[in-house]
């Protein structure tokens, strides 16, 4: 299977766009699919793994990059007893240099390959299979628990050892947990959670609790309304330009189908917001239920009389109309003095299939719903 990538990075001179040809040879695969980089380390990882015998490691599948006339890969192998170890022979945390030949990639990839699973060996790939085991126990009785108590509908999806060059000789971790859990858009997608080693990474899915239940709380919510998400009134009023909440609903509807929003709108808990600098007043920054003034100076008595006002009673702006309430007004200081103005506003319920909105009943505070 063959993949383009394009990705920007950075250089000592400026960022540049970077395409990435990626190439994938699977197990299920004949080896006349293998690539170029995928034929040479498959050669090199299978004749290092014959001091294991016919039932040592064995190669899954082989990820080729070739970025810019040098070569990467990332290597799944199944060891005896079926745990997983994947491979990644490149580290932007290491000093040697990057692999610009497919001879020197290969070696490579085999070299670490090998030394990985050495370490497994010396560890010892009964043990290893047991340890994840108990890992894999006690992550599905602690989702098991989460579901029956009504927080959070979560899924084990995958469990491996997942190996750069510069893990240290431990076969300790680092582990990638691969979970089915509600993302921001309230929709089911498979995270990784990584840790150093297998408690950190069960430590980093108990923290995830908390917010796991805020988003099956909020998917509830929108559920028992029929809708699929909700946009607040700023960010309805800047898609629509003119600050009319009842105009035209296909300017803006389109855009809330699409699955890649402009970076100025973010999601969080289902709740579409606007968040960025604004392009035609720079003094102006949106936030998640406040926004940011810079130069403006507001008397201490005028300030102490807006909360409870409407915000065009401050400002002047096509996304701002008389249904968003100030809340409280402070200054601030990053290098500079301006005013945050926390807010409450109108939202609405969407519906992504038929691109239908209306009002919700109460006022917004879902920003407050996590921090």
């Amino acid at each position: 299977m063959t993949k383009l990538i394009r990705l920007v990075r950075q250089t000592a001179d400026g960022w540049h766009r970077e395409n990435i040809q990626s190439e994938k040879w699977d197990a299920t695969d004949n080896q006349s699919k293998h690539t170029p980089v995928s034929a040479a380390v498959f050669e090199k990882v299978t004749a290092a793994f014959s001091v294991y015998g016919d039932n040592g490691p064995r190669i899954l599948s082989i990820d080729s990059f070739d970025r810019d006339s040098h070569f990467e890969c990332e290597i799944e192998i199944e060891l005896p007893g079926g745990v997983i170890l994947e491979v990644d022979s490149q580290s932007y945390m290491r000093p040697m240099p990057i692999p610009e030949t497919l001879a020197e990639a290969s070696d490579e990839a085999a070299e670490l390959v090998s030394l990985f699973v050495s370490w497994c060996a010396r560890f010892g790939f009964g043990k290893l299979t047991d340890k994840f085991d108990d890992l894999r126990s006690e992550l599905n009785k602690l989702f098991e628990q989460w579901s029956n108590d009504g927080d959070a509908h979560i899924d084990l999806v995958d469990l491996r050892i997942k190996k750069e060059p510069y893990w240290q000789d431990s076969v300790d971790g680092p582990v990638q947990i691969t979970i089915s859990c509600l993302n921001e858009y309230l929709l089911g997608e498979d995270m990784d959670i990584e840790g150093w080693y297998p408690g950190e990474a069960v430590a980093a899915v108990r923290e995830l609790h908390a917010e796991m239940k805020t988003r099956t709380q909020a998917k509830a919510r929108l559920e028992r309304h029929g809708a699929d998400g909700f946009i607040d009134l700023i960010a309805m009023n800047s898609l629509l330009l003119d600050g009319s909440i009842k105009a035209r609903p296909e300017d803006y509807l389109p855009i809330l189908r699409e699955p890649d929003l402009h970076p100025d709108y973010k999601v969080k808990c289902g709740r579409l917001y606007l968040e960025a600098t604004d392009s035609s007043d720079a003094r102006l920054k949106w936030h998640d239920g406040y926004i940011d003034i810079y130069d403006l100076e507001i008397p201490s008595t005028l300030r102490e009389s807006l909360p409870g006002k409407a915000i065009t009673a401050l400002i002047e702006h096509p996304f701002l109309t008389s249904e968003i309430i100030i809340r409280d007004i402070r200054k601030m200081y990053d290098g500079k003095d301006y005013h945050r103005i926390e807010i409450e506003q109108p939202c609405f319920f969407y519906s992504r299939g038929t691109g239908r909105f209306w009002t919700a009943r109460e006022l917004d505070r879902s920003h407050e719903l996590y921090g």
